[in-house]
């Protein structure tokens, strides 16, 4: 990987001033307008009871519509022209929130323009450059898509959550009104990411700021919550043994002083790759967890897990050998060199093959398209930025990462070993890695002593 000082100087000043230029307007999240919440829910009662009544012209217009198309239409079929109604209490506030939020994340800034391209050029990686847009871009979708729930009146998942969930929905509206920048601050965080990497690889002290590993748990939990809002997920602090699909988020109330930036990234990606793996069918029993708690040796623990499928080693084998195929083993990114060296060894001799171990495996998850969903995204920057991202954030902080799988329900299990403190020094890397690594090995031998309750 061929790094650009000069570019990655200027990609320093240009992030420190983004991030001072977006302080100085955070004061505008008080401005942002209020949502009528007992107004829109109180139309959505009227709404229930009118569907209700007409319950029987309702199952007809379903009928008629299965004919026609050969399948069900999650569409509510006599609405009684409430859908309508609600959209139009919706989105004068709607407009008022966009134009907001347009100021304070996205209009004026004098650098803000400049750090994709100063990104890409600086690192010489690609992958590395697709790792920072798509966190952006995701997190901007993830958090507008939230208000879904309030507007498609007239979709299925909508009604069902009027009716089931609105706990949750008053929830998530409440903390937008008490607290926006809780949840639009998110933006934020891959910028602050951003400027630790240009940091470490300008081997500079790392700018510092106090924070709670919980709070960003649980931030990306609000986040990530309605991502699918067809699938109806909800927050809780422990797993239930309903069929609900759940987002759980166990944390350890402690502050750390470093970069929220850069655990705000793991735990997003780690919960965002879980998503990915499941349909958008509510009450399906879909549960993903995710946990922070200190451990030995000023280190901390970050565990993400799921109850979909483990990473099939399979199939993850045939597409890295497509890839080098395809490519040329020279030409893609590698985690690690002793990864290299096994492909390259597989390449030269059939029999090598055979000699690839579950580590080899796991490190070709962290390779930049090898991870996606499904194992069958071709859009490079979204498959697979994820863990090769972390991998990145994980190994210079000194930290480290192991996968594995729920003995009782073969769920992945994806755990980051972090130290409290920092790089400042080649020798503060060496005793993060010597502490960070005691851990390692103390979790290999006994397992995540903190189960998911």
């Amino acid at each position: 990987m061929v790094k650009n000082r000069v570019a990655m100087l200027s990609l320093e000043t240009a992030i420190d001033t983004f991030l001072a230029e977006y302080a100085s307007r955070r004061h505008r999240y008080a401005e942002f307008p209020k949502f009528g919440i007992d107004g829109i829910f109180g139309l959505w009662d009227i709404y229930l009871a009118f569907l209700e009544k007409h319950e029987g012209e309702e199952q007809a217009a379903r009928q008629a519509r299965r004919e026609i198309t050969g399948h069900d239409v999650q569409i509510v079929g006599v609405d009684g022209g409430f859908p309508k109604r609600i959209r139009e209490a919706v989105n004068p506030w709607y407009e008022q929130f966009r134009e907001a939020m347009e100021q304070i994340l996205r209009e004026g800034y004098t650098t803000k323009g400049d750090i994709p391209e100063l990104t890409s050029t600086a690192f010489g990686d690609n992958s590395l450059f697709a790792f920072f847009i798509h966190d952006i871009n995701h997190i901007l979708a993830d958090l507008t898509r939230q208000f879904w729930i309030a507007t498609l009146a007239n979709h299925d998942f909508s009604v069902s959550m009027m009716k089931n969930h609105k706990d949750q929905v008053r929830r998530f509206l409440e903390l937008y009104n008490r607290n926006p920048e809780f949840l639009f601050g998110a933006y934020i965080e891959p910028y602050k990411m951003l400027r630790f990497m240009a940091e470490t690889e300008l081997g500079e002290p790392h700018k510092k700021e106090t924070f709670k590993p919980a709070d960003l748990a649980w931030k990306v939990a609000f986040v990530l919550q309605n991502r699918y809002p067809q699938g109806q997920y909800s927050l809780a602090t422990t797993i239930s043994n309903s069929k609900e699909n759940e987002v759980v988020v166990d944390a350890e109330n402690f502050d750390l002083n470093g970069n929220s930036g850069v655990v705000f990234s793991i735990i997003y990606n780690l919960m965002k790759n879980a998503y990915k793996k499941f349909d958008d069918e509510p009450d399906s029993s879909h549960k993903i967890f995710a946990q922070a708690y200190e451990a030995l040796f000023s280190s901390y623990v970050i565990t993400v897990g799921d109850s979909g499928t483990p990473i099939d080693l399979n199939v993850m084998k045939e597409k890295v050998r497509k890839l080098i195929a395809e490519e040329g083993i020279d030409s893609i990114v590698m985690p690690t060199q002793r990864l290299r060296s096994r492909l390259k060894g597989w390449q030269q001799s059939e029999y090598k093959v055979g000699e690839l171990t579950v580590r080899d495996m796991t490190d070709i998850a962290f390779m930049s398209r090898m991870s996606g969903s499904g194992f069958d995204n071709q859009d490079g920057f979204s498959s697979g930025m994820g863990l090769y991202g972390i991998k990145y954030l994980v190994e210079r902080m000194g930290g480290r990462i192991l996968y594995g799988e729920d003995f009782e329900t073969g769920g992945p299990l994806f755990t980051v070993v972090l130290p409290k403190k920092l790089p400042s020094s080649g020798m503060q890397r060496v005793l993060n890695l010597a502490a960070t690594g005691i851990n390692q090995r103390c979790m290999y031998q006994l397992g995540n002593q903190r189960k998911a309750a």
